[in-house]
């Protein structure tokens, strides 16, 4: 039987991104026209954004014929081994993680420093993400009215993107 543990959706999502993106065992879009789901449905547990009921989670292991136990071992693995990012994002992530530190109302920047690291680690784009967070470690100065503003301003910018996709999507016949 599969059970689903509190910090299973990281683990899975971990397991599965190594299983189709690192060691390239099956590509997306085969994956899921054998569970018989959207690729970007596929996109969306490897990023964990979102996560797939039990039903499809089963599908999943028995396509790619993992138990559950392994994924959940290999998984745990993958999320224990700290991020090798590229040598130059490495050294830039450092930089921003002793400026975090340097700042007195942060004791905790351990835990600051590691959310910078996950943000960065999500992203495709290891480079772009690295630059938004070092913008935002220099909004963290601003006044609250002003990062509310910065905050509303990028809600906005990600709600028409959203919209303008899901035009697109409606206009290509997707949805």
């Amino acid at each position: 039987m599969l059970i689903i543990m509190d910090n299973e959706p990281k683990i899975f999502a971990a397991w599965l991104k190594k299983f189709i993106k690192d060691d390239k065992k099956i590509t997306a879009k085969a994956l899921a026209k054998k569970i018989n789901c959207d690729p970007t449905t596929i996109s969306s547990y490897i990023r964990g954004r979102t996560q797939p009921g039990y039903n499809v989670r089963k599908a999943i292991l028995e396509v790619t014929k993992i138990s559950h136990e392994q994924m959940m071992t290999e998984g745990k693995e993958i999320l224990a081994k700290p991020t090798h990012n590229e040598p130059e994002i490495e050294k830039r992530l450092s930089e921003l993680e002793k400026r975090l530190s340097q700042k007195e109302e942060c004791p905790r920047t351990d835990i600051t420093t590691e959310r910078h690291r996950q943000v960065i680690e999500r992203f495709r784009q290891k480079e772009l993400a690295l630059k938004i967070n070092e913008e935002l470690a220099e909004l963290e100065d601003l006044d609250k009215d002003k990062l509310l503003s910065v905050l509303d301003y990028i809600q906005y910018q990600k709600k028409k993107i959203i919209e303008e996709s899901s035009k697109k999507r409606t206009s290509n016949g997707e949805e």
